[in-house]
């Protein structure tokens, strides 16, 4: 158990710049839909990010073998989040908490996407 915590540590700490990691899992920029920087219930800033079907089912797999544990989600190498997996993650999502301030969350959305956040509407 905990040679998997190291090698999942040590692997998020080889991590180009951009990449974000869960769980030690690489999700480069061509897996990623769309990011962007929210606002929580609170008004404090989170960062929303939206995987493609393949990652979203690598996704679920992974906090499936996860349930109750610690599940490192990084960027870039910087851990930014270790919560404990409650439940298989079904829909393809996570919310980033703990990003500092909004224009923050905006920048790292961009880094973990490579692009701009999806238009809100087809009006957009």
């Amino acid at each position: 158990m905990r040679f998997h915590a190291l090698a999942a540590l040590l692997a998020v700490a080889a991590a180009p710049s951009d990449l974000l990691t869960i769980g030690g899992q690489a999700f480069p920029q061509a897996d990623i839909l769309d990011a962007r920087a929210i606002a929580d219930g609170t008004g404090a800033p989170n960062i929303y990010v939206t995987l493609t079907p393949a990652a979203a089912t690598r996704l679920m797999a992974l906090s499936k073998a996860s349930l109750g544990k610690p599940i490192a989600i990084a960027v870039g190498g910087t851990v930014l989040m270790n919560p404990v997996v409650r439940e298989e993650i079904t829909g393809g999502a996570i919310e980033i908490s703990g990003v500092g301030t909004f224009e923050a969350a905006v920048a790292m959305a961009h880094r973990i996407s490579g692009k701009d956040p999806l238009p809100e509407s087809v009006d957009e």
